[in-house]
């Protein structure tokens, strides 16, 4: 027995567009006789099913850990991280930035991640912000922290996604996220109350988010324990392993757990 554990955004376009007729055919038989397929979201889901009708789809989000700490949510610090590119929305977020920056001239914007960073540079000097953009390349770890520590809000304009963990290591956070009506992402965020969505592509509604949360410290605090309190509930891990591990023991029912992985090394 095997499972199919989905993770990226754009399956039924790669399977459209990018495999022809023998591929195709070889992912029908892969997800059909799949014990179960996990998809993150009931939206990936339906994407999947409706393109392999015969696929056992079952959705359990991704499971986020609940940090100790919140962060302050002073200044006007906005962060975004994840890979660089056009894809991600970076491009649209930047050129939204100069809207943020009339109404807000002390914001900060920092770009966590790498990818096409010399591009995000050239644009952000070309309208005029690059004094406003920081670019630390790829945090993790104690850094990616400090960085969230000190934002005021969390913004992932992705054009597509499946659920993305930024989003939900933002929220475990207690960060106010701006992010796109895409994907997963709308099963996470109940917009206005623990997050604020837009459209995929909106510079200015990516820009009116923004600006809505940098001016209102208190707006800030209420979305951000909302969005903790949710992702707490519904995507810790003490939530999510235990459908996750349900699933492999109803597929192979006599197996033992594995507590500790041992690998001999030559």
């Amino acid at each position: 027995p095997y499972i199919l554990h989905m993770h990226g955004g754009d399956f039924s376009r790669f399977y459209s567009e990018r495999c022809g007729p023998g591929a195709q055919r070889f992912l029908r038989g892969l997800y059909r006789d799949a014990h179960g397929v996990i998809a993150l979201s009931e939206q990936w889901r339906a994407a999947i099913q409706g393109v392999i009708p015969g696929a056992n789809v079952v959705v359990v989000p991704n499971p986020v850990e609940i940090p100790a700490w919140t962060p302050g949510l002073d200044g006007q610090t906005v962060l975004y991280l994840g890979v660089v590119k056009e894809a991600k929305g970076v491009y649209d977020l930047l050129r939204a930035w100069p809207r943020v920056l009339a109404r807000h001239p002390q914001a900060r914007l920092v770009l966590g991640g790498s990818g096409e960073l010399d591009r995000a540079r050239a644009l952000a000097a070309e309208l005029g912000v690059g004094e406003s953009v920081e670019m630390p390349g790829w945090t993790v770890g104690e850094a990616k922290q400090a960085l969230m520590r000190r934002a005021a809000a969390f913004v992932l304009p992705s054009h597509f996604e499946a659920l993305p963990m930024a989003v939900l290591e933002a929220m475990a956070a207690g960060l106010p996220v701006v992010a796109t009506n895409v994907g997963g992402i709308p099963d996470v965020i109940d917009t206005g109350r623990d997050g604020l969505l837009v459209e995929p592509k909106d510079e200015a509604g990516i820009a009116g988010a923004l600006s809505l949360l940098l001016a209102s410290p208190a707006r800030r605090d209420e979305i951000g324990r909302a969005a903790r309190l949710r992702a707490s509930a519904t995507f810790s891990a003490a939530a999510i392993v235990p459908r996750v591990e349900s699933l492999w023991h109803a597929a192979v029912p006599h197996a033992k757990r594995t507590t500790r992985a041992r690998i001999a090394c030559p």
